[in-house]
């Protein structure tokens, strides 16, 4: 049974008005998530948790990370009948894998940076030392002051958004991935199948969604592959485990800003059958493998004659020239297979 209790202050038309003019500092009309926090502080003397926080943006419908003076007033009325304070005897606290921080300076300390195939924001760096072992690289910005971020994906947004809040700002961190030696070695060994103690770098792109749950883009592929200094096409389990570690930093996700589709000559194209549906020829004079034949009448219009395979799930081929070799390695993968091709 759900019990809802008034915190009893008398919330005239007039105090609402004045909290609120208070803490809209740029006097848009509007007030930022991020600061609604310390407006309920100044309202009802006490800030809310980051459960209730963030209960109270999801109410507020806001799709722009503010609240006008009317939705304000509705959610302070709201918050003073308890409705964001959660079901009897649930948890406040947030999960085993969040954490919150009270910033006290001008400068966080911090640096972070965006993932774009998932719009989150990360730690990417420490310049305050004092936070080592506070903070990892790679954990997940979740909400300013109990608020989600919402919207805001851009890291020089957060940026501004944060810079004039008073402080101590209360900021709140998903942890990134608990990369052990044993789930690593885990992966590794579920991957290479053949036991040879390496994996192919066509496989690799798989091995790295089995670890991180998402599978890299071909330009974080490519990286990768470059960064780990094979040159037999193959990474071995200490390389596999390092190269995964600077993945989960970020290591491999390009400048900000760098656009990571392929260039405007290049495709890719995913193929679910066992038989791709094409053949290749190489051309030896620089050693490159190109479609020869389309045997799959599916594929006219998406490939064409004489267009070059340059990666496989993302790996470049690397020494592999032969279209017999091609074939062995492709084979074996699991479906679906991504191709990048050159026009």
């Amino acid at each position: 049974v759900k019990i809802s209790f008034a915190r009893g202050l008398d919330l005239t038309d007039a105090k609402i008005a004045e909290v609120f003019a208070r803490f809209d500092a740029d006097k848009s009309g509007d007030l930022d998530t991020f600061e609604l926090s310390s407006a309920v502080e100044g309202l009802f003397g006490k800030a809310p948790s980051t459960k209730q926080m963030m209960r109270m943006v999801a109410g507020s419908g806001t799709t722009m990370n503010t609240v006008s003076e009317p939705q304000f007033a509705q959610l302070m009325r709201l918050y003073n009948k308890g409705e964001f304070d959660g079901e009897p005897g649930e948890d406040e606290n947030l999960g085993h894998d969040t954490y919150e921080h009270e910033f006290t300076k001008e400068s966080l300390g911090f640096s972070v940076r965006n993932v774009f195939e998932i719009g989150t924001i990360v730690v990417s760096k420490l310049t305050d030392p004092a936070l080592e072992g506070i903070l990892d690289l790679g954990d997940t910005v979740i909400a300013v002051n109990g608020a989600p971020l919402g919207w805001v994906t851009d890291p020089r947004v957060l940026a501004e958004k944060v810079k004039p809040l008073s402080r101590p700002v209360k900021i709140s961190f998903a942890r990134g991935l608990d990369l052990t030696d044993a789930k690593i070695a885990e992966v590794f060994a579920r991957f290479d199948a053949d036991k040879s103690g390496d994996l192919d770098t066509f496989e690799l792109s798989s091995a790295v969604e089995g670890l991180f749950g998402k599978a890299p883009s071909t330009k974080q592929m490519m990286r990768m592959v470059a960064g780990s200094g094979t040159t037999m096409n193959t990474v071995s389990e200490p390389q596999f485990a390092q190269l995964m570690r600077l993945y989960n930093k970020g290591e491999f996700d390009g400048e900000p800003g760098e656009d990571e589709n392929l260039g405007h000559d290049t495709y890719e194209h995913e193929f679910t059958k066992e038989s791709l549906g094409f053949s290749v020829r190489n051309v030896f004079e620089i050693g490159t493998i190109v479609v020869s034949k389309l045997t799959d009448p599916a594929l006219e219009g998406i490939l064409d004659l004489g267009d070059t395979v340059i990666a496989v799930n993302g790996a470049p081929l690397g020494w592999v020239t032969d279209p017999r070799v091609l074939a062995e390695k492709v084979k074996p993968l699991s479906r679906p297979v991504k191709i990048s091709f050159a026009r």
